[in-house]
Formats: C-alpha cells, structure tokens, sequence
C-alpha cells in the first residue's frame, strides 16, 4: 500500500511490480500512472496535469477525482474493475468500453463525456450527474442496450440521474 500527497516534483508513478493499492493526490506535475500489473485499488485526487492511466490490468476499485487534463482512463482491457468513480473531469470523453466485472459505475460532472456503455454485464448500481453532452432518454437507450443479451437482464438495481439533459 502506498500513499502520495502533495509531491509537486513527482511526474510519473509507475513500474512498481507488486503494489496492490495506490492513493495519488494534489500531485501538481503528475503526468502518468502505468505498469502496476497487482495494483487492486487506485484513488487519484487533484492531480491537474495526469493524462493517462494505463496498464492496470488487476484493478478492482478505480476512483479518479479532479484531475482536469485526464484524457483517457485505461483502455486496456480490466476484467476485475467491480467498482468506477469518476467526477471533475473536463476533458474526459469515453470510459472503458469493456467491464465485464463492473458492479457500481458513478459518473459526475463529466462535461464533454459522450455514452459509451457497450460491457457491463454485472452493472448493478449506476449514478449519472451533471454530464451536459448527455442526454437522458439516449443514457436510459444505452443501458437498455447493455441489458438485452438475448433476454438476459442485466443486474442493474439502482439507477440515479441528475442534472442530464
């Protein structure tokens, strides 16, 4: 476990083997978060100047907060991922497209994000605020798409939506 706070001369965190969980926060010049294959749980909070966050193939809990300039959160395919929190991101416009293990999905304040559901099988929770680009009825079209499988129902319980168009 390891824990960062308030390192303004730190630009890239990464190549750490084992570390199974990793919080990052007000780290003003980080720019990158990669090669961390044990990593389970990651929490990064105002970290303005990250962009990428890429091979974390074993994540199971991903927050992301206020980092302004984040462009893509791991493309790479996590098959783990049970939990995904992302707020304050400006410029952020997908989430990862394959989550086969996603139970709870939070979206906040993401205002040039466009839907992009297309793998959630075990979706069961899911919160969507203040995200402009998106409108309410095509979010609601979206979901029902990841729950028609054949029949199958997905396990979505709680679905929230605020401040939607």
């Amino acid at each position: 476990s390891l824990e960062i706070w308030l390192c303004d001369g730190l630009n890239k965190v990464g190549d750490l083997p084992a570390l199974e969980s990793l919080t990052v926060s007000r780290c003003e010049r980080l720019k990158t978060l990669a090669n961390m294959p044990a990593l389970e749980s990651l929490h990064v909070y105002r970290c303005e100047r990250l962009k990428t966050l890429a091979n974390v193939p074993a994540l199971e809990s991903l927050e992301v907060e206020g980092c302004g300039r984040l462009q893509q959160v791991s493309d790479d395919h996590m098959p783990d991922l049970k939990r995904l929190k992302l707020s304050y991101l400006k410029i952020l416009k997908q989430l990862p497209t394959h989550l086969p293990s996603l139970e709870e999905l939070d979206v906040k304040n993401l205002p040039n994000w466009q839907i992009t559901l297309t793998f959630m099988p075990c979706l069961r929770k899911a919160s969507f605020e203040t995200c402009p680009k998106v409108q309410t009825e095509g979010l609601i079209y979206a979901l029902l798409e990841l729950a028609g499988h054949g029949g199958q129902v997905t396990q979505l319980r709680t679905l929230s939506l605020k401040n939607c168009r």
